[in-house]
């Protein structure tokens, strides 16, 4: 079926090398180049230093033995006041996960790595306090396995690289839909700046939250898939959809509200009558439905039954009014800003990225929101808005339990969200059959190399952070420096700059090629092609 403009239908000239490519083989490259990027930045850093990753690692050890209760203590001295109780949650481990030596290198911005002392072998159980201990468990139990095989010492690398494993399968799968999504490439731009460094940071240590963002990436562009596809989906594209979105909603607690977020976007830019029709009426569609249901329901049994909001804590505020709060949380937000693209570690300013990089993202971020914004339809500009918006809400959410718990919000708990304003945003225009060919190419190659660029110096920052502490000249810790990791520092800069040159050509390279025909050449097989704006005219006459 043809494109309904011109500017929208692809050039045979230009095709590409990703052009030849059927879904699978644009799945498994994206597969492995990721993986072997995130699985760098994994082996590279010292165990136990991502956000909260002694907690979840402890979780994941206790889950797979069997520990899916726990044991809460409430009243405990300095963690409750008249109006506020916290549960602490106690698991059984192994003490070797129950006692870890992360301290010294979580928050102090100088102290290298070697202040760690080494994970001991020892492998019999205790009870610890857990600060994950009440979260969902399903990301647990699929991590938690290599601590039944390995010394706790291997187990915990093992278990950042089955996180690697399933978030790099997560963005593959992305990747894949945004091609289908969008036959211009462009939506594969959108992908490439929800995918920051701090996303590849968390995909590279144990920490659910990696999990939730690229499930919540993975469903946004299935999402719109779907929604493109004129006449019946096909069943690649349906299961992406709802293994994502299932993915998504058992992850961590919030990931419920994220998902309902998500649904009411892509519903505002995407869903017209006809689509609704054909995918209402399709028995497969049903039984994701029916899968996604059960998942919702075994999430919200969980977050009532587990109660995991009563261990959450920072500094109580006591007195302080709702204005005051607006204002002390609005004051934090370019912080948290800084945080969902490259501050590092345990939210420490020396392991961000420097401010100049932080808004050249945000550039590459900025450029696609206003381009939708003056070619997109009524209905397609609100979603790009909503999801500013929802962003902006999330972080001052935090303003209705200062009172009572402080501030906890950080700028990562907003990505499952945020990462949909540069994926819808590049959708649109990619969509929108009123840019042409050369500025999409243009934008594209400037945008995906800045990014690229980014990316690999992140690696730097992180490294510098570990082996000679922060701050000093980047590049020294590759002379010096007290800790050193379990390769050599070349060798793994070499291997870090090799998987970012290649993840930025590979993005290029999905970007920039045009599909041979709007069936689009190298789909899978009995796949129906998504279209851009002959869908947009459908999806005009419903009003949300």
């Amino acid at each position: 079926m043809p494109l309904s403009t011109p500017t929208s239908a692809p050039h045979p000239a230009r095709a590409g090398f990703a052009s030849h490519l059927d879904d699978r083989r644009i799945w498994w490259i994206s597969f492995l180049i990721l993986g072997a990027l995130a699985a760098i930045w994994a082996l590279s850093m010292p165990p136990l230093v991502g956000p909260d990753e002694p907690a979840h690692a402890g979780k994941a050890a206790a889950v797979v033995r069997g520990e899916l209760t726990w044991v809460a203590r409430e009243d405990i001295a300095g963690t409750s006041d008249d109006d506020v109780t916290r549960s602490e949650i106690w698991l059984r481990m192994p003490r070797a996960y129950a006692e870890p030596d992360y301290a010294c290198i979580a928050l102090p911005p100088l102290r290298p790595a070697n202040c760690m002392t080494a994970v001991p072998r020892v492998t019999d159980e205790v009870e610890a306090i857990n600060s994950a201990g009440a979260y969902p468990p399903v990301f647990y139990a699929l991590v938690g396995w290599p601590s039944l095989l390995l010394p706790p010492s291997k187990a915990m690398y093992m278990m950042r690289l089955v996180n690697v494993a399933l978030c790099s399968a997560l963005v593959a799968s992305a990747l894949v839909a945004a091609r289908r999504a969008d036959v211009s490439g462009t939506t594969v731009i959108g992908v490439a700046a929800a995918l920051t460094p701090m996303v590849v940071f968390l995909a590279a240590v144990i920490n659910p939250n990696a999990l939730e963002i690229v499930a919540a990436m993975c469903t946004v562009v299935a999402g719109l898939e779907l929604l493109q596809t004129e006449g019946r989906p096909s069943t690649r594209s349906i299961t992406r959809f709802f293994v994502a979105s299932s993915m998504l909603v058992l992850a961590r607690p919030l990931s419920m509200l994220m998902l309902l977020a998500i649904v009411g976007l892509l519903a505002l830019a995407a869903l017209g009558r006809a689509n609704l029709r054909t995918l209402a009426g399709d028995r497969r569609v049903r039984i994701g439905a029916v899968v996604l249901s059960v998942a919702t329901g075994f999430a919200v049994f969980w977050l009532a039954y587990a109660t995991p909001q009563r261990a959450l804590w920072g500094g109580p505020r006591p007195g302080i009014t709702l204005p005051e709060a607006l204002r002390e949380s609005a004051s934090m937000f370019p912080w948290r800003v800084r945080q969902m693209i490259g501050v590092f570690g345990w939210i420490d300013a020396h392991d961000a990225l420097p401010v100049w990089m932080i808004v050249s993202w945000l550039g590459v971020v900025g450029a696609l929101v206003v381009r939708a914004l003056v070619v997109g339809s009524a209905r397609q500009r609100l979603a790009v808005v909503a999801s500013v918006l929802g962003v902006i809400a999330l972080t001052l959410s935090e303003v209705t339990q200062a009172e009572r718990i402080g501030f906890v919000w950080q700028g990562r708990y907003s990505l499952p969200v945020a990462i949909a304003v540069p994926i819808l945003a590049a959708w649109v225009v990619g969509t929108s059959g009123r840019v042409g060919w050369r500025p999409l190419r243009g934008m594209g190659a400037l945008a995906i190399g800045a990014l690229t660029v980014i990316m690999l110096f992140s690696y730097v920052v992180v490294m510098r952070r570990y082996v000679i502490g922060a701050p000093s000249p980047y590049l020294d810790y590759l002379f010096e420096g007290d800790w050193e990791p379990k390769l050599p520092k070349h060798l793994l800069l070499a291997l870090a700059t090799l998987a970012t040159t290649a993840l930025g050509l590979w993005l290029g390279t999905l970007a920039l090629a045009r599909q041979h025909s709007p069936a689009g050449a190298g789909l899978g097989e009995g796949d129906t092609p998504a279209v851009g704006t002959s869908a947009m005219r459908s999806s005009a006459s419903l009003t949300v």
